[in-house]
């Protein structure tokens, strides 16, 4: 296992330098001329704070743990520990404050194992969903059916701006930040989706979960938030 600089490095280096698009609008397209320095600004703050240090320290422990047990659930609880450690660096230096809930409106694929985990801690099991088995076919469903674009399908958990479940939230969910100034390139307006965000890079974290469910069936998380709110109609928080 690589260090933290060398296997993490923050941030996802496919949106650091993007190109303005006639498609965005010119806030839009300034904003991408600056979002790498302002990120990489962002996450040295994050490396280099004590939450980020103690991240570093505990990753490896953490990942080796979720990889040495066989129970899929014990997966999902070390997996959850090394994403809340993620997210507590990350978060004090990112654009993503409480009330923001953009990411709550976006498609984000979750495995059946992480469905059941949830489904256990909220009190109801998922039930008829269309599962594709392994992530990759679920990914390729989730491209013939079109990516949904736009606030008219927030998460069912999404309430008054905040997660109804947030303490049982995905893993993916615990590991989304945007490492921007603000929310500015995560507004989903006209093909939003496609405009680069400089998200903070949890690789090590994403392929321990691949790997560990890649051969579990998985679906649209929020076609599972759908399945568990209906089996549970009031959720609290």
């Amino acid at each position: 296992m690589k260090n933290l600089e060398d296997a993490l490095n923050f941030l996802s280096q496919s949106n650091q330098n993007p190109s303005p698009s006639p498609s965005f609008s010119d806030e839009v397209n300034q904003r991408l001329i600056v979002m790498g320095e302002t990120a990489q600004a962002n996450v040295q703050m994050a490396q280099e704070s004590q939450a980020g240090e103690f991240f570093n320290q505990k990753l490896i422990g953490l990942l080796s743990a979720a990889k040495a047990v066989s129970n899929k659930t014990q997966k999902v609880f070390w997996l959850r520990r090394a994403s809340d450690l993620f997210g507590g660096a990350m978060q004090p230096f990112s654009a993503c404050k409480a009330g923001c809930s953009h990411c709550c409106n976006i498609p984000i694929t979750l495995s059946e194992v992480e469905a059941n985990a949830i489904g256990k801690a909220i009190g109801v099991r998922p039930a008829n969903l269309a599962l594709n088995a392994g992530f990759m076919n679920s990914l390729k469903q989730d491209e013939q059916s079109g990516i949904r674009v736009g606030y008219d399908n927030p998460c069912v958990f999404l309430k008054d701006g905040a997660c109804q479940i947030y303490s049982e939230r995905p893993i993916v969910c615990r590991t989304h930040f945007n490492m921007d100034a603000d929310d500015l390139l995560c507004r989903l307006e006209g093909d939003g989706n496609s405009i680069p965000v400089p998200m903070a890079n949890c690789t090590s974290i994403s392929l321990v979960q691949l790997t560990s469910f890649e051969k579990s069936k998985w679906a649209d998380v929020l076609d599972i938030a759908i399945e568990l709110a209906e089996s549970k109609p009031d959720v609290d928080p």
